[in-house]
């Protein structure tokens, strides 16, 4: 697993732990990597290894190792951060505490869940609908509701091609029994890593 740290975020690191006058700042520097504590974490429990963690000025980037995991791990994992930020809140408010570390805490939690591209609940919704451009002419909406992902390599789909239908719609259950070896197969070859 590789580290890499940014210069804006030492930069922004420095500036947090600088200006000490109200500790909202460390709050919310707290709250940041308990939320990723929470990705790892569930990547370490599905048996995820992590490729590559780089901090960035606006965020931190967890890279898998591999793309070849289940949809349903990819959401845990996805879901795992504002999970550990609105359990925490639960039980800072539980605990007696009303103050400003519950606010911080929730609203990283549901920040995080926004359908928004870089934010965990966009890539939470990128995981079950259809990629931009997947569907062919002439598709109706329901014909692609697998996401790209899901299809074997070599469905037309996925070969920039429009496919009828109709007739994907009849082949879909005979091409799903194979849709994940085919995936696994095509992925291996191009040695790709997912993005959280």
């Amino acid at each position: 697993m590789m580290v890499r740290i940014t210069v804006p975020f030492l930069a922004i690191l420095a500036w947090l732990f600088a200006c000490s006058d109200s500790g909202l700042r460390q709050l919310a520097f707290g709250a940041c990597l308990l939320h990723e504590s929470g990705h790892l974490v569930m990547m370490g429990l599905l048996r995820q290894p992590v490729r590559q963690i780089t901090c960035y000025g606006v965020g931190i980037q967890i890279q898998a190792e591999s793309c070849l995991y289940p949809l349903w791990q990819d959401a845990l994992v996805l879901l795992a951060g504002p999970f550990c930020n609105l359990l925490f809140a639960g039980v800072l408010w539980l605990c007696g505490v009303r103050e400003a570390a519950v606010a911080v805490q929730l609203g990283t939690g549901m920040l995080n869940l926004l359908p928004f591209q870089q934010l965990d609940g966009g890539a939470f919704l990128r995981l079950w609908l259809p990629e931009q451009g997947e569907l062919g002419e002439g598709d109706s909406p329901q014909c692609g509701e697998m996401s790209r992902r899901d299809k074997g390599a070599g469905h037309p789909l996925n070969r920039g091609q429009a496919a009828p239908c109709k007739e994907w719609t009849m082949s879909m259950d005979k091409n799903l029994r194979k849709t994940r070896k085919n995936a696994v197969r095509h992925l291996k070859n191009k040695e790709t890593s997912c993005k959280l």
